[in-house]
């Protein structure tokens, strides 16, 4: 018992017994040379680092077409479809309210009634053209052979332009004739009046009509030579 409590008495002088579990910072011994070490290769790894990043860029990243992204073009593809459908549809519809009762609500029916009906606007103009023309050619020859004469008379020294040419024009009415074109002219103290007469008399028989009525109405009226 005794050996046993002096030889715990030896171990305590040679290895005192700390109180405390925190060990003073003062008593830290320092590893400056250590830390440096370490430095020193943290920065040399890191140059190594960049360098061999730089020499050996990392490629791009590739896109790989994965069963989804299939799966959402084939979903535009068929929306797609279904809006050219549609309009298709609504041009079908919009034709067959044109067409004539009757036809058949399907695209071969709607197809060929537009076909036959075009068909038929198509004859139908050529006739309305050909009508036209007959028409034209008619009035054509109307015009030619309606009778007509222009009659050159003159009016000297009138006191006024305006009232000789008056009282010619109600001469020529007063006769029944029918005025299409009239031009008058006054020159060297004389009115000059061309006059285009529809009838079917001649220039001659215009004439005497003329002068016989002027007489009556005490009108001097010559006709000058063309």
């Amino acid at each position: 018992m005794d050996w046993f409590s002096e030889d715990k008495f030896l171990w305590s002088e040679l290895f005192p017994v700390i109180q405390t579990a925190f060990v003073p910072y003062t008593a830290t011994p320092t590893t400056t040379e250590t830390a440096v070490v370490k430095g020193h290769n943290m920065n040399k790894r890191m140059i190594d680092f960049m360098r061999r990043r730089t020499s050996n860029p990392t490629p791009p990243a590739r896109i790989i077409e994965t069963p989804e992204s299939e799966r959402e073009r084939g979903l535009r593809h068929m929306m797609s479809e279904r809006t050219r459908r549609n309009r298709e549809k609504e041009g079908y519809l919009a034709l067959h309210s044109m067409l004539p009762p009757g036809t058949k609500n399907c695209k071969k029916g709607i197809v060929d009634m537009a076909e036959k009906s075009i068909r038929e606007l198509q004859n139908y103009k050529e006739a309305l053209e050909r009508k036209n023309n007959e028409l034209e050619t008619k009035l054509a020859t109307i015009e030619e052979n309606r009778g007509g004469s222009k009659v050159r008379l003159s009016v000297p020294n009138p006191t006024s332009a305006v009232d000789s040419l008056l009282e010619v024009l109600k001469c020529l009415k007063s006769l029944g004739f029918k005025i299409r074109n009239i031009q008058s002219k006054l020159h060297d103290q004389e009115l000059v009046i061309v006059v285009d007469i529809e009838t079917e008399i001649g220039a001659a028989e215009v004439k005497t009509r003329i002068l016989k009525d002027a007489a009556r109405k005490k009108l001097l009226l010559n006709f000058p030579e063309s």
